[in-house]
């Protein structure tokens, strides 16, 4: 919805100076635009990229062999498998 309304901003031509700055581990920059339809529509896509790192990998197979446990899963999240072998290695401790 977010990204249509930056569509619909493009094709009626509303103009705002803007800037969105962006700082993280791996990239760092400034995004300049003279167009809020193409500010909303950035925005959007990275709102979209964030909430679906964490979906699962629908139709992947999983096999997962730790300390003689062995598992076999599908459609797990990459969280939802750091939480898995963070357990198992608990488990061989003996925590």
């Amino acid at each position: 919805m977010l990204m249509g309304a930056g569509v619909y901003m493009c094709i009626k031509g509303l103009n705002s100076n803007g800037a969105i700055d962006i700082k993280s581990t791996i990239i760092q920059g400034r995004i300049d635009t003279g167009s809020l339809g193409l500010m909303v529509i950035f925005l959007a896509t990275a709102i979209f990229i964030v909430i679906n790192l964490n979906k699962p990998f629908k139709g992947e197979q999983v096999k997962i062999i730790m300390n003689g446990n062995e598992i076999e899963a599908s459609g797990l999240s990459y969280r939802k498998l750091k939480e898995m072998v963070a357990f198992f290695s608990k488990e061989a401790k003996g925590d």
